[in-house]
């Protein structure tokens, strides 16, 4: 491989399809179809997962790779902004600053207003399906805020209302299908794109601060583990971080996956090494490794992910997660269920429209097996990378 080729080394990775490397995954996919190839690869610095030494694994505690992951990052900006999701995986490395009192500056949680004004749904705390994710907010995300204003004062909490800015203009086809391809969406999936749909979101996001460097954290993601004839792998997969990139914030490369990070690649190799190790010693756990499940309908394979999630939390998170903290269900492949007051409004009902064609026009040199038909909606399936070898 020619590492001298930029884009294998560009932070957020980039594609492979007969030899030529993309940027862009939908020019990527395009260029499949126009040699008749199905094979697109991520490439995700796979150089670095390649000549990892696995003899290092095993060694350092996960609490301690996560303190030293949050000290590395630290040390590398004037001003960090943890974007908090209230899920196990940024709620770890919130856990992780404070209880190391590493200093953070700034948290960041992304939730419209009229959910937060209880408009759309009554909270719930016993129903557990995809729709209920809304109730999140009332159970997981706001009491750890406040406890956060009153127990850490110091650190700034940034709510931002991401539907406010949405206006005539920014519906119109052409400008989603500009905003979908200058955010480089790796689905393209509606959900995704209304909390990025205005630029200004990304603005409000965090506070602008002269002179100092400002480090965007995100909590992308568990590893994903898959085991074969040879033993237990771990790989990377693109559509986790469509959650996360901004284009200002990636045009500085200032967004931060605190565990999918080249800057620390024994984090994530540990962390796969540990759920490779419960798979093969504990029966019950390896019951709950999900694997490709073509053949299963998509309630079999949700509860299958949901489970091998609840597992990895138990691995990966047992010194920070509550789990009595309310999480809601796994969301199918539009997420029509997680963000049912999005598909369902009747205010944004031309925005969907809109984006229905933008994506069928982004995808219309597309081969139909790289889609999914998510609604009547194209959206592009997720690609990972090789596996690497764990155990």
């Amino acid at each position: 491989m020619n590492l001298e080729n930029k884009l294998l080394n560009n932070k957020y990775g980039c594609y492979i399809c007969g030899g030529i490397t993309f940027l862009s995954k939908f020019k990527a996919l395009e260029y499949a179809n126009q040699i008749n190839s199905g094979v697109v690869r991520f490439y995700y610095h796979d150089h670095i997962w390649d000549s990892f030494d696995k003899r290092l694994l095993g060694k350092i505690p996960l609490t301690t790779l996560y303190k030293e992951r949050a000290q590395q990052l630290r040390d590398k900006y004037d001003h960090l902004v943890l974007h908090y999701s209230g899920g196990a995986d940024s709620n770890n490395i919130l856990h992780t600053f404070l209880v190391n009192n590493i200093k953070l500056d700034e948290v960041s949680v992304r939730w419209a207003k009229p959910l937060r004004d209880g408009k759309f749904y009554t909270a719930n705390k016993n129903d557990l399906s995809a729709t209920n994710a809304v109730s999140e907010w009332d159970f997981a995300i706001k009491p750890t805020l406040d406890k956060l204003k009153s127990t850490h004062p110091e650190i700034k909490i940034t709510i931002v209302d991401f539907t406010d800015k949405i206006n005539d203009k920014l519906i119109k086809t052409d400008n989603i299908e500009n905003r979908i391809i200058e955010l480089n969406m790796y689905r393209g999936a509606f959900a995704s794109l209304v909390q990025r749909l205005s630029p200004k979101t990304e603005q409000e996001s965090t506070s602008t601060i002269k002179n100092k460097s400002i480090g965007h954290i995100f909590g992308i993601d568990k590893p994903i583990v898959n085991i074969d004839s040879n033993g237990y792998n771990m790989c990377f997969q693109d559509a986790m971080l469509e959650n996360v990139l901004m284009p200002e914030t990636v045009l500085q490369e200032s967004v931060e996956l605190f565990y999918w990070s080249p800057d620390f690649p024994l984090l994530p190799m540990e962390q796969a090494y540990q759920m490779a190790l419960t798979f093969k010693n504990d029966a019950v756990a390896k019951d709950a490794l999900f694997e490709d499940w073509a053949d299963r309908d998509d309630i079999t394979i949700r509860k299958k992910i949901h489970n091998e999630q609840q597992v990895q939390k138990y691995v990966l998170y047992k010194d920070s997660w509550n789990f009595s903290t309310f999480q809601a269900g796994k969301p199918n492949a539009s997420r029509s269920d997680w963000w049912f007051w999005l598909h369902n409004s009747s205010e944004l009902s031309h925005l969907k429209m809109s984006h229905t064609v933008a994506m069928k026009n982004l995808t219309s040199n597309i081969d139909s097996r790289m889609l999914i038909n998510a609604e009547n909606v194209p959206v592009l399936i997720p690609l990972r990378t090789k596996f690497f070898s764990i155990l």
